[in-house]
């Protein structure tokens, strides 16, 4: 994406996703609500906002193993087969 507003609008979302406060936006088929999965307030709005029960999880994406190491955060270690997800990604 470039354009005029381009640089304003990535300003704009690094800004935001420094609150807590959930970003909507647009998928192929539905609307996704975002947030900071590593700022807890960030994680309950979302729950809070969807009316989603605690024990329904939700799914956090991720962009490198390191991010995806550091959001385990020695809970356990990457498999094999996330590892090869990095370089090999299912479509």
């Amino acid at each position: 994406m470039q354009g005029p507003d381009y640089e304003s609008l990535k300003k704009a979302a690094e800004d935001l996703v420094k609150t807590d406060v959930p970003v909507a936006f647009p998928t192929e088929t539905v609307y996704g609500l975002g947030a900071d999965a590593t700022r807890s307030a960030a994680v309950k709005s979302i729950f809070a906002a969807k009316g989603r029960p605690a024990d329904n999880p939700l799914i956090v994406h991720v962009h490198s193993l390191p991010q995806l190491r550091a959001l385990l955060s020695g809970q356990r270690e990457v498999s094999d087969g996330e590892s090869r997800l990095e370089h090999d990604p299912i479509p």
